[in-house]
């Protein structure tokens, strides 16, 4: 089966020459030269459909994002009434479609029976003339319930939701998520949040995803994807307690799939090179998810609204998810120090410590950690003797993050990620004996489960992300 559909590619899809890529001494130290700049003789070049089917994907993917979005487009036109509510009145796209939907919840009146029965082409032309001499007037409108908008929101919104799952180019993701603002923006949050129901999460997923893109122009509309979710839940409910919950729930997933690729990276890098394969390093895991904290910055500091409320709302979003990527980059720290006890670090031909840390240059590390917090060098530290270097982590810095992130979480949301976060403190005062501590987080892990135990039906937990659990 693999063959023949090698030999299917070969006959659909045009050969191309791929040639890795040039490996020379970039690291001369490695090779044990003082700035010699050695070539390793390269690999012949590989034929294969690669490029062509790369391509083919992608056309193929633009042409189906421009049909989705034409199609909305003609939907929303042939839905747009001219009587009881014109364009000229509007505000926003949403308010003749959501004029019924200012109070209550989408589910308490959603009547089978409403419909939008105005359309612009209801004119003097649909007036027909019958063999019989009547003139009749036949409206040429589209009747379109509540629950048939609610059908076609949720299969246009699964369409990006694919569309964005998937390795996509930056032009796909940024027109995608571009037609997800328009949905937002035509049809409002409560009919975008009925249609997407339980695939929100995977929607936060993606969107978190594309918040930690290394390409400027992808994570601006990622961004602001986010913001207008959340300026839209903030007018409509008052609070971000329909988006908060999942976006804090995956992001530590986020976080831990963008350090994978990384570290995948690195690997592969590293075997190019033909040297030795290390582990990640701390700045370098830091390093990766630097474009994901400008973006929570951003978030933070940057929101043009001037909604007093708003703004005190979502600062308080924005330091939770902080407080979440500063755990995370502490509990990475505590591996790092874990597997590198007892080992000494890697040396040069000179026995000077090597210049390059995790796979990424050192001039490279700090371009990229300059724009981040810095939280490595406030969680390891090194101890450094006559014959060995060792990693060491500052206890209280380590603390002090597992515990504003056991903080984020509570007894009625999400408390299964309450006692994660507790549990990992638990085991990190274990490891310097401190009893007294460990106890003290045990019984808060006891408190917290006898307090969900008692809502446990009514408890929301999210669901793995299949196109994620795949890879």
């Amino acid at each position: 089966e693999y063959d023949d559909q090698h030999a299917r590619w070969e006959r659909e899809f045009l050969l191309s020459a791929e040639k890795a890529p040039e490996k020379s001494s970039q690291y001369p130290a490695f090779r044990g030269g003082k700035g010699k700049q050695d070539t390793i003789p390269d690999d012949p070049p590989r034929y294969t459909t690669s490029s062509s089917r790369m391509w083919h994907a992608h056309d193929g993917a633009i042409v189906i994002i421009n049909t989705s979005r034409s199609i909305v487009n003609e939907t929303l036109w042939m839905l747009r009434p001219t009587d009881d509510l014109s364009p000229s009145h509007c505000v926003h796209k949403s308010d003749f479609i959501n004029k019924d939907l200012r109070v209550g919840q989408l589910n308490d009146i959603m009547p089978p029976s409403s419909a939008f029965s105005g359309s612009r082409r209801s004119n003097d032309k649909s007036k027909k003339k019958r063999r019989g001499g009547r003139n009749n007037d036949v409206d040429e409108s589209l009747d379109f319930s509540l629950s048939d908008t609610v059908i076609f929101v949720r299969a246009t919104t699964s369409l990006y939701l694919h569309s964005l799952s998937l390795r996509q180019s930056d032009v796909v993701i940024v027109k995608t998520l571009t037609a997800a603002v328009e949905i937002l923006k035509i049809f409002g949050i409560k009919i975008f949040l009925a249609a997407v129901g339980e695939t929100l999460q995977h929607w936060m997923r993606v969107v978190l995803t594309q918040g930690g893109a290394r390409r400027d122009n992808v994570r601006d509309h990622a961004q602001q994807f986010l913001h207008l979710m959340l300026r839209l839940s903030w007018d409509s409910f008052g609070s971000f307690f329909r988006v908060r919950v999942p976006l804090l729930a995956v992001q530590t997933e986020v976080m831990e799939r963008i350090v994978a690729t990384a570290a995948a990276r690195h690997y592969r890098e590293q075997r190019k090179l033909g040297k030795p394969v290390e582990y990640l390093s701390n700045d370098a895991a830091e390093a990766s998810l630097s474009p994901l904290w400008r973006t929570l910055d951003r978030l933070h500091h940057q929101s043009a609204s001037r909604n007093d409320a708003f703004l005190s709302a979502l600062e308080r979003l924005a330091s939770m998810m902080k407080d979440l990527y500063r755990a995370y980059i502490a509990a990475h720290a505590l591996a790092v120090a874990n597997r590198s006890r007892g080992a000494s670090s890697p040396t040069n031909g000179d026995g000077k410590i090597a210049e390059v840390v995790g796979g990424f240059d050192t001039t490279k590390l700090q371009r990229f950690n300059s724009s981040s917090a810095g939280f490595s060098r406030q969680l390891l530290g090194l101890h450094c003797t006559s014959s060995r270097r060792e990693t060491v982590t500052h206890n209280e810095a380590v603390e002090d993050a597992f515990i504003a992130a056991a903080d984020v979480f509570s007894t009625m949301e999400l408390p299964s990620y309450r006692i994660g976060w507790l549990r990992k403190l638990a085991e990190f005062h274990a490891t310097r004996n401190k009893y007294a501590e460990e106890a003290s987080c045990h019984y808060r892990i006891h408190s917290t489960l006898r307090q969900a135990g008692r809502m446990h039906d009514s408890l929301w937990n999210p669901v793995p992300f299949l196109p994620w659990a795949m890879d």
